[in-house]
């Protein structure tokens, strides 16, 4: 890959303009030129919802011409379209009294993603599994466990997953579930059964699972190289 972009999200969107504004949008950030071959320096940024705690794991649906995310505190996925705004997708999303947790920390679903049918996949930080569903809006979502287990021992809770081109699962799991968020730190609980943040991939074909790395602490966000020789992992405070 010729460059690696990183961009910083704000948890809003920039959408390209109709016509080119007269000044440069202060408000987009530059760190990599070669990010001006995919967007507009003139884009305006449009805000599509607001009043949302802790908004998360971003998908376009194209089937639908809307937008999915996660509305982590109130334990939903939510969908965004121009002719209809904001609206409940599925709920509860990510805490459905699957497996026990502490009850008070990030428990709703974090990311999100499609299968190669279209079936929309979710990490359940609550739930601490990944699983999967129908993509279709639900206030009774039937979900099935992909993956909830490591050798054994329940997962902590899964956050950030993404899909190479061969079908294969990269997903981490940090222990977000077991944050305290007054202090932000991590709480001793007898519920945790995997005592590090794991890097893992699945084979959806056998369910073969497998540890990537125990290395890195506090892994979020997950992104492959164009070539996918690299996986990039995103460290919690840490571009």
């Amino acid at each position: 890959m010729k460059n690696t972009i990183l961009i910083t999200i704000s948890l809003s969107l920039c959408l390209s303009c109709k016509g080119p504004l007269k000044k440069e949008n202060t408000d987009i950030k530059i760190y990599d030129n070669s990010i001006l071959s995919i967007i507009d320096i003139n884009s305006k940024i449009e805000i599509l919802a607001d009043s949302i705690s802790l908004p998360e794991g971003p998908l376009w649906d194209e089937e639908s011409n809307s937008l999915l995310f996660t509305d982590i505190i109130n334990n939903k996925v939510l969908s965004w379209n121009e002719k209809d705004g904001v609206k409940d997708y599925i709920s509860p999303s990510g805490n459905t009294g699957y497996a026990p947790n502490s009850g008070e920390a990030l428990v709703g679903a974090n990311a999100l993603n499609f299968d190669a049918k279209g079936n929309l996949i979710l990490c359940q930080m609550g739930d601490r599994r990944v699983s999967i569903i129908k993509n279709s809006p639900t206030s009774k979502p039937n979900f099935e466990t992909l993956i909830d287990n490591y050798n054994g021992k329940r997962l902590n809770s899964p956050n950030d997953i993404i899909i190479s081109s061969d079908g294969f699962y990269y997903f981490s799991d940090p222990a977000f579930g077991f944050l305290n968020l007054d202090t932000f730190k991590f709480v001793e609980s007898d519920l945790r059964e995997i005592d590090f943040h794991g890097i893992y991939r699945f084979n959806p074909i056998n369910k073969e699972l497998s540890l990537v790395t125990d290395k890195v602490s506090v892994p979020n966000g997950l992104a492959l190289s164009l070539d996918e020789k690299f996986l990039f992992i995103k460290k919690m405070g840490v571009l």
